[in-house]
């Protein structure tokens, strides 16, 4: 009798500490995302009870794997239970992580495991609209090669192509003019097409492409205001 009560109040004693230890092994994991620390998710991985935990700002693993570029955890990442799509609280992924820092091993990885290409984070930008924004050229490529689409538009109407126009990505520009399913005359919320956006930016080599690719030069904006092409740039 005297035993089983001794190991009765030995489990009473260890199941609070197993308790504490598994919450301290999260809190870990999500301390090691604030701090993008990927040598510390390493090491936790083979414990932790949850490899989609997010942090306070919505941030997984994931995302922190693909954002620094370390395709080795982003690899053992996704071999594990790992949603592939889960959405920070600004509704980024993990392939727009890596979009916008150009982490093109990671983006492979992502995409060859079934990411969606073309979600749209709050303020309705793809990871193909963060690579052009950014002037990930090689990014630009890559995505487009692999379905992305270079229509879709932000909360304000802009494309990928305008965003690239408004950032002076010259070489994103060739890309995604070059695309076929490009929608060239596409215009945003404004009634602005890309045209407009290169001819108020005053970018000669972009509105000559644009005009070479068959951009509408008649468009006119919601106010009426016609398309103005500086003398400098005819």
């Amino acid at each position: 009798m005297f035993q089983y009560r001794w190991l009765a109040c030995l489990l009473c004693l260890i199941a609070p500490l197993a308790s504490t230890n598994e919450l301290s092994v999260t809190q870990q994991w999500i301390n090691a995302i604030e701090q993008r620390n990927t040598a510390s998710l390493k090491r936790l991985l083979p414990v932790i009870d949850n490899i989609n935990h997010q942090d306070a700002e919505g941030k997984t693993a994931l995302m922190v794997a693909a954002v620094t570029g370390d395709n080795q955890l982003l690899k053992q990442l996704l071999r594990s239970d790992c949603k592939v799509d889960l959405t920070n609280n600004r509704g980024g992924t993990a392939l727009m992580y890596a979009a916008a820092r150009n982490q093109l091993p990671s983006a492979q990885s992502l995409i060859n495991h079934h990411a969606n290409i073309n979600l749209r984070a709050e303020n309705g930008w793809t990871a193909l609209t963060l690579a052009a924004a950014k002037g990930n050229h090689e990014m630009v490529h890559y995505l487009l090669l692999h379905g992305a689409n270079p229509n879709i538009p932000d909360v304000y109407g802009w494309t990928a192509l305008m965003r690239a126009i408004q950032h002076g990505r010259s070489r994103v520009i060739s890309h995604l003019i070059s695309n076929d399913r490009l929608e060239i005359d596409r215009i945003n919320n404004k009634g602005q097409s890309a045209l407009h956006i290169a001819a108020l930016e005053n970018d000669c080599d972009t509105i000559k492409l644009l005009v070479d690719y068959g951009a509408n030069r008649l468009l006119k904006d919601f106010k009426q205001h016609e398309i103005e092409i500086s003398p400098a740039c005819r």
